[in-house]
């Protein structure tokens, strides 16, 4: 689990002059601050795109397995005992469960399975597998891409709607992925407290790197002074809609 929490902090002032200039409650402006976060973090969180994270995905479960045609799958194995190279364990006709062991098992910290190489000093023993059952956890495990970000959504859903706004979700995360999110924290309307979201998606603390909470935390930091006369109008309309 990962998780965040906007305070006033360093811009309680900014904050205060804002809310006064414009009419509306601090605790508004947070709600409104955190919703804009969460956006960033939904986009920044990887994978950037689908293809992206399908590429990613697919490349290491072929790391794994060696995928061959089930016309020629019990001459292959015949092949290679013949040939001594065939250790037990190794070359297996498995199942979904059994292939999904095997890939998650060689995952890391981040959800990745290791580089090949010296540099990584990882050799993966390729585990013979017939084609159809390859692909068929192929097409399960893709419908999980974009997990990872899913994460932030219920959060971000949430602080829309505190703010009146729409979450900026793309479409492809929120087709049933399983969204492992949540808030937490309180604040009054003058802005004491903090609110936060977590999430709590396998591998996010790790896989989501501090240098982008701290990027886009900073980002929020430098928005709140350079909102334009449009922008202002556009936050006490919503807020007025919310009270």
């Amino acid at each position: 689990m990962i998780a965040v929490d906007f305070n006033e902090g360093k811009l309680s002032h900014q904050i205060e002059k804002l809310a006064r200039d414009a009419g509306i409650s601090q605790r508004f402006i947070c709600y409104d601050q955190m919703s804009l976060w969460l956006n960033d973090l939904i986009k920044s969180t990887p994978p950037s795109t689908y293809k992206q994270g399908r590429l990613s995905l697919l490349g290491d479960i072929n790391k794994l397995f060696v995928s061959v045609g089930d016309p020629d799958f019990a001459e292959l194995m015949e092949d290679l005992e013949a040939d001594g190279q065939l250790p037990p364990g190794v070359a297996v006709n498995l199942e979904g469960d059994q292939i999904q062991r095997i890939h998650e098992g060689a995952r890391n910290n981040r959800g990745r399975v290791r580089r090949e190489g010296r540099k990584t000093g990882t050799f993966w023993e390729k585990t013979y597998v017939k084609r159809a059952n390859v692909r068929k956890y192929k097409r399960r495990r893709l419908k999980a891409v974009g997990t990872l970000k899913a994460g932030w959504i219920p959060a971000a859903k949430y602080y829309g709607r505190l703010a009146r706004r729409t979450a900026k979700i793309p479409k492809w995360i929120d087709k049933g992925q399983d969204q492992r999110g949540s808030t937490f924290g309180r604040m009054n309307i003058w802005g004491d407290g903090d609110i936060g979201s977590a999430n709590s998606t396998r591998y996010a603390a790790d896989a989501i790197r501090p240098h982008l909470i701290a990027w886009t935390r900073r980002k929020r930091q430098d928005d709140i002074v350079k909102r334009s006369r449009l922008r202002v109008k556009q936050l006490v309309k919503r807020f007025n809609e919310a009270a």
